[in-house]
């Protein structure tokens, strides 16, 4: 249902989670109930999928290279209320830093995005135990829908088709996240994936005018992930 906007009391059509709700769905392995992708790719991709989907809406934007809330209206998804929150008392704030910040409560960023996937019966929670100590695993109920999705996104990789907006947004955060095992089993197709994805990124304004912006974005969510694998293998040692 559309609600109105109180600065001009026009309908505005309500904001959906489709870049998280896909990057999380993808993510997630169908066979074993739990991600492609371990440690920093997943857990700093996760929220910036929520940025992907706010910047996607109109909701922040880019200010010399660093993002500014412009449309703090709230969304009725709590993750996407509170990433808002902290990008105005932040702001201007780089890509990098915004998600280290998001990153110290990943906890509640994920915890409120597999309640709107249970809830919308996207995936089911399984409840195990290893040696007494209980754990979850997810598993998709719309498998269906996840490859429909996966082959759309192969036949942009794969047979140079072209990519809409939304979609460019999904497959630079896939790109900067090493997520190409969850497309292709293949190593030879995930070779010409990611060749195909630098020819998008090199040629990207020919498909938006705003990819500079995408770029930008991307930059800060790899950026992120590189400090964090550095912090973790500077404690290890």
């Amino acid at each position: 249902m559309p609600y109105l906007d109180t600065n001009s009391n026009k309908p505005v059509k309500r904001m959906e989670p489709d870049i998280t709700r896909s990057f999380y769905l993808i993510s997630l392995n169908p066979k074993r109930g739990y991600y492609f992708i371990m440690g920093n790719e997943f857990q700093y991709g996760l929220p910036g999928a929520i940025l992907c989907d706010l910047y996607y809406n109109q909701r922040i934007a880019f200010e010399n290279r660093k993002l500014v809330c412009i449309n703090p209206m709230p969304t009725n998804y709590p993750f996407f209320d509170r990433a808002m929150q902290t990008i105005e008392k932040k702001q201007p704030v780089s890509v990098a830093s915004l998600l280290t910040t998001m990153v110290f409560r990943s906890g509640f960023y994920k915890k409120r995005i597999i309640e709107i996937l249970l809830n919308n019966k996207d995936i089911v929670r399984v409840r195990k135990k290893f040696i007494g100590i209980p754990y979850n695993r997810y598993f998709h109920l719309k498998n269906d829908e996840r490859m429909a999705q996966i082959r759309r996104l192969r036949d942009i990789l794969l047979r140079n088709e072209k990519p809409n907006s939304k979609e460019l947004l999904l497959l630079v955060l896939l790109h900067v996240c090493r997520l190409y095992h969850a497309l292709s089993d293949q190593r030879v197709e995930r070779k010409r994936m990611r060749e195909t994805m630098k020819q998008i990124i090199k040629n990207g304004n020919s498909y938006t005018r705003d990819f500079e912006n995408i770029i930008e974005l991307s930059k800060g969510v790899r950026k992120a992930i590189v400090a964090a694998n550095a912090r973790h293998a500077s404690a290890a040692s």
